[in-house]
């Protein structure tokens, strides 16, 4: 049975996939700052109802074109578009939960895009130079070519999806809400049922108690 070798066409067809990637994606505009900033919110919660304050914040992140990544008792992990931040505040306090600690941050993710669209850049020129010298070349030639296209690819690919990833973190914010129960409040001193004790202090009791004095 004879081995059979991958064509030229064949190779060219798996290369065309990164050149599709490639011109789809934006590039990064260097003089854009907003444009590019991952926004996150950290929360800390105090609710009544753990339950009814999770499941509020995980459909309000739903209703709003946004989405839910994680979800407990003790902590809601969502992604909401960074303009609806302003209304997160008063859903949770729509809930019956108070907020104890709001601590906003965000990271500029200009100089990593533009590292992976050269990065992308870089590997498709290699790539198209190769394409310009497989279609001519005899089979020993052709399965290097094709194991270094492969290369290529995989590195665009991971590149690419790596890019997609940092534009989602700057489309959609992240929120982390961590929840805890409304504890009720215990009074600093318990009142007995018998008066004497009330007007008793502790440290007199016990000294009373070794003098013999206690009647």
């Amino acid at each position: 049975m004879s081995e059979r070798f991958p064509t030229p066409r064949a190779i060219v067809a798996q290369a065309m996939v990164a050149f599709f990637v490639l011109a789809s994606a934006p590039h990064v505009n260097p003089d854009s700052t907003t444009e590019y900033l991952a926004m996150s919110v950290g929360v800390q919660v105090v609710a009544a109802d753990r339950a009814l304050t999770s499941d509020a914040i995980a459909a309000w992140a739903e209703e709003t074109e946004g989405y839910f990544v994680f979800r407990s008792l003790e902590r809601v992990v969502i992604r909401v578009p960074n303009r609806l931040l302003g209304d997160l505040r008063s859903i949770i306090e729509a809930a019956g939960a108070e907020v104890v600690a709001y601590n906003p941050a965000t990271v500029d993710l200009r100089a990593e895009l533009r590292d992976l669209d050269a990065a992308i850049a870089s590997r498709s020129e290699a790539l198209e130079q190769i394409l310009d010298f497989v279609d001519e070349a005899d089979i020993r030639a052709t399965l290097a070519f094709e194991r270094e296209l492969r290369s290529l690819n995989a590195e665009i690919e991971a590149h690419t999806g790596r890019r997609r990833e940092l534009l989602n973190d700057v489309a959609y914010a992240r929120v982390e809400v961590l929840l805890s129960m409304r504890e009720r409040t215990i009074p600093g001193r318990l009142p007995s049922s018998f008066a004497w004790i009330n007007t008793l202090d502790l440290y007199r009791f016990i000294d009373e108690m070794r003098a013999g004095d206690y009647r």
